[in-house]
């Protein structure tokens, strides 16, 4: 596996350009979300520093901090073939939000005064330009050229996995390996899952490309940002690379990541290429009931139905609103009728505490008897909010104290039970 960078750095004494002010607005907070830039603030100045550069009529913005590069390609009108230039990330934002983000916009390069003027709607607005020495400085952009494994889905399914897989995906920095993607395939399938210890979400990429046995674990705000950024693309491409490689910060120095494992992903207008963590994801499909590593001593599903997804998070939203500390319980009587309860004490067997209740529609329905099982409300809203319009779900359930599953397409969720007074 070979990896390279691109080392060469031009500047022009000067260009101008048109683009789209909407688009640019949307570009720099896509680099931003992705980047993390709202949560990590680098001392270096040149890693709070975009690069630039419109080649044949495509502009591309640019950002690396070593953690994570996103590179982000969008038309633009050159008067120059070739401009190259850095600019400092809040500055370039800031012009942009001046002069207001929507129609046609006009950037202007004076190298020579060190500023980029944009210009849109009568506004006019400037940004100092990095100095040259930064551009020497800068670290240089990664990219995989020959990748280990490598993945082909379409857009509309990779915009889908990242919904599901948001939902289940931890936020504490102090557990990464919560906060990451898995990432596998056994050959026949490639799959990704998240989990935050309360819920579990695994979703089919659907990839369109026979790839060998592979695992890694992702960063996961890379993965989820650009799953969103995908929905539109018709193909989309996610590549791993597995030995040790070196990425130069400037013409002197070489900065040694050996080990560190990349992952690059890459549609029509987005590149990002991020390191995969280095920890280990919990073992989860042993907790996936009917899978062949599921535990022997797991009990048997019991109740099985489904319902339409999108009008079942409005009954829970409907039924939880107003509330504070609310859990829902999911519920299926003995006639086969299922209604989603909100409570805000501690058991649902009391009429008294019942805040309010909702009928839901369902079918092919399978049960042994009653069942009632207890729910964060926040958890089990984001779940149903994740499911495509028209989509039908099917809900198993074993009992009150065993997760919930949650199953539509080639997708799934479990979500675990709050645990409720005796």
């Amino acid at each position: 596996m070979t990896i390279t960078t691109d080392t060469t750095a031009t500047m022009t004494t000067g260009a101008t350009f048109a683009l789209d002010a909407r688009a640019l607005s949307t570009n720099l907070a896509f680099i931003k979300r992705t980047a993390g830039m709202t949560r990590r603030h680098p001392q270096i100045e040149t890693l709070r520093e975009l690069r630039v550069s419109v080649v044949d009529g495509t502009m591309t913005l640019a950002y690396f901090d070593y953690d994570v590069m996103v590179e982000v390609r969008q038309l633009a009108d050159a008067s120059d073939d070739v401009a190259e230039f850095h600019v400092h990330f809040d500055a370039l934002a800031t012009a942009v939000k001046a002069v207001g983000a929507k129609g046609h916009a006009v950037l202007s390069l004076d190298v020579a005064a060190t500023t980029l003027t944009l210009e849109a709607d009568g506004m006019t607005a400037t940004a100092a330009l990095a100095p040259a020495d930064h551009i020497v400085d800068a670290p240089t952009l990664p990219s995989i050229t020959e990748a280990s494994s490598e993945i082909v889905t379409t857009g509309d399914v990779l915009a889908s996995v990242g919904v599901t897989t948001a939902v289940a995906r931890g936020t504490d920095d102090t557990l990464p390996m919560l906060t990451g993607v898995r990432l596998e395939s056994d050959g026949r399938v490639v799959e990704a899952a998240t989990t935050d210890r309360f819920k579990l979400a695994v979703a089919d990429l659907g990839a369109t490309n026979i790839v060998e046995p592979f695992g890694a674990l992702l960063a996961g705000r890379p993965f989820v940002e650009f799953c969103k950024r995908s929905a539109k693309s018709d193909l989309v491409t996610l590549r791993l690379s597995n030995v040790e490689h070196k990425l130069t910060a400037d013409g002197r120095q070489n900065v040694d990541y050996a080990n560190h494992q990349l992952a690059e992903y890459r549609s029509d207008d987005v590149t990002i290429v991020s390191r995969v963590l280095d920890a280990e994801f919990p073992r989860f499909r042993q907790l996936i009931p009917g899978h062949a590593s599921a535990s022997s001593s797991m009990p048997s599903i019991t109740t099985r139905f489904t319902l339409d997804g999108k009008s079942t998070a409005a009954r829970i939203k409907s039924v939880a609103s107003g509330a504070q500390n609310i859990r829902i319980g999911l519920a299926l009587d003995a006639d086969g009728v299922a209604t989603v309860t909100a409570d805000g004490h501690e058991r649902f067997d009391s009429e008294q505490s019942r805040l309010s209740t909702a009928t839901l529609a369902v079918d092919d329905v399978e049960h042994d008897g009653e069942i009632v099982v207890p729910f964060a409300a926040p958890y089990l809203a984001a779940i149903f909010a994740a499911v495509p319009k028209g989509e039908r779900v099917t809900v198993e359930l074993t009992n009150a104290n065993r997760p919930a599953v949650f199953r539509w397409r080639d997708q799934l969720v479990l979500l675990m039970p709050v645990r409720m007074a005796s």
